[in-house]
């Protein structure tokens, strides 16, 4: 089998061919590239769905694909990436797919590039369309009032938590044991975005151009209405582990509070919100007041190298548009007070 230049890693459990076709035609339509010089590992993590060899057969490029037992997303993700063998890995959901012919020529020409010049990159990253539908009247559609599901774009950022439009050198991942936190059910592309950003340090190539689109699947975990209630809380375990790996990499103390103390800004103001204290939600809302005072028990004293002034600066920041500008509530110390306490009165 020819080595590969660049594999892409999905992750598959219930998605049938006409779901994947998307991502595996976007690939077969790219223009001025060998096929030989690319690969797909597809993973199912133990759905309920195999794909059809002969549908996959039919692509002129390679495509594993590998069923494993059923465990995460995560899992998935990594049993694609220990099974890769390309100098380069790009992580793909199962119903994305490249935005234009010339994505993967892109790649290769900087690819190129950066080997012609002496200046390697262990990370690529590239802006990227995100596909939005009005289910939960989010970016780029509005409600028409009719039954129709409008449709927008918008487009995702280097800096944003997603893993999309992203390429690694599988080395890169594979000495620094950067994997996708298996712990984590929600969150753990986040984890693993960020751990990439931290140890890649000046070794990133940026592009400005679109080359992938993620695309809003109906139905799915992320579509749903309580999607915040219900997983706020594992945000912060994420956050946690992050905290982990900045120590490990010996960052600076203050960055380390920084980050330490902005995840506790984003749940207060998060849980200002009316909708937390409906009675459908006091499962999360228990878990998550539980979680926090975990974190602060834990992770704390990290911030007493702030001044009150940081952390006014960091509360004001986190409060900016789009997300809490207008909340008000309880008091930030007010709020800290009751999550410590929070659970006592029972013992």
């Amino acid at each position: 089998m020819n080595h590969k230049i660049l594999q892409f890693l999905v992750p598959q459990y219930k998605e049938t061919e006409e779901t994947v076709k998307f991502l595996l035609d976007s690939i077969e339509h790219q223009e001025l590239i060998d096929k030989k010089d690319i690969g797909v590992i597809m993973c199912s993590d133990g759905g309920d769905y195999v794909l059809d060899r002969k549908f996959l057969d039919s692509y002129s490029y390679d495509i594993d694909y590998v069923v494993c037992p059923h465990k995460s997303q995560a899992s998935a993700r990594n049993s694609a990436l220990l099974l890769s063998d390309a100098d380069y890995v790009m992580f793909c959901d199962a119903d994305d797919g490249f935005c234009n012919w010339f994505g993967i020529k892109i790649i290769f020409e900087n690819i190129n590039y950066s080997n012609r010049t002496n200046t390697p990159f262990d990370l690529l990253t590239t802006r990227f369309y995100c596909e939005r539908t009005n289910d939960k009247g989010s970016l780029g559609a509005k409600n028409t009032g009719s039954d129709t599901i409008t449709w927008g774009l918008t487009i995702g950022n280097h800096n944003s938590t997603f893993i999309h439009g992203r390429v690694y050198k599988r080395e890169f991942l594979i000495n620094n044991l950067l994997y996708f936190n298996e712990k984590l059910i929600q969150n753990e592309d986040s984890f693993f975005n960020i751990c990439t950003n931290l140890y890649a340090g000046d070794k990133v190539k940026t592009l400005d151009v679109p080359i992938y689109c993620w695309r809003s699947t109906r139905g799915s975990v992320s579509n749903d209405p309580k999607f915040n209630e219900k997983f706020l809380y594992l945000l912060i375990y994420a956050h946690e582990s992050i905290i982990e790996t900045m120590q490990i990499l010996k960052m600076n103390e203050k960055e380390i509070a920084k980050f330490t103390f902005n995840i506790i800004c984003k749940v207060y103001l998060d849980m200002n919100r009316p909708c937390w204290y409906e009675k459908d939600n006091d499962e999360y809302r228990d878990i998550t007041f539980k979680t926090l005072q975990w974190y602060i028990n834990k992770r704390g004293n990290l911030c007493n190298c702030l001044s009150d002034k940081d952390k006014k600066e960091i509360l004001q920041d986190e409060r900016k548009p789009p997300h809490y500008e207008n909340i008000e509530g309880i008091a930030f110390n007010d709020f800290i007070n009751f999550v410590m306490n929070y659970g006592k009165e029972q013992n």
